[in-house]
C-alpha cells in the first residue's frame, strides 16, 4: 500500500508542475519530510494524506490507487 503512495505521491505532484518546496510551503509539511515520503523513508498519517491531497486537488484515494 505504501509503495503505491510512494509512487502517486511523487507522479501527482509532477503532474501539478509542483517541486517539493513548492509542495511544502502550500501544505506546511516540510521538504525533508516530503522527499522521505516519496523515497519510502517515512509512512504518512491520515492527517497528512488529506493535506497533501488537498494541496494537489484530488481525491486522497489516488494517492493509493
Amino acid at each position: 500500500m505504501y509503495k503505491e503512495l510512494i509512487f502517486n505521491l511523487k507522479e501527482k505532484r509532477l503532474e501539478a508542475k509542483m517541486s517539493q518546496k513548492y509542495l511544502s510551503r502550500l501544505s506546511g509539511i516540510s521538504q525533508s519530510y516530503i522527499s522521505k515520503l516519496e523515497q519510502g523513508l517515512k509512512s504518512p498519517t491520515l492527517r497528512t494524506v488529506n493535506r497533501l491531497a488537498y494541496i494537489l486537488d484530488i481525491n486522497p484515494l489516488e494517492l493509493f490507487k
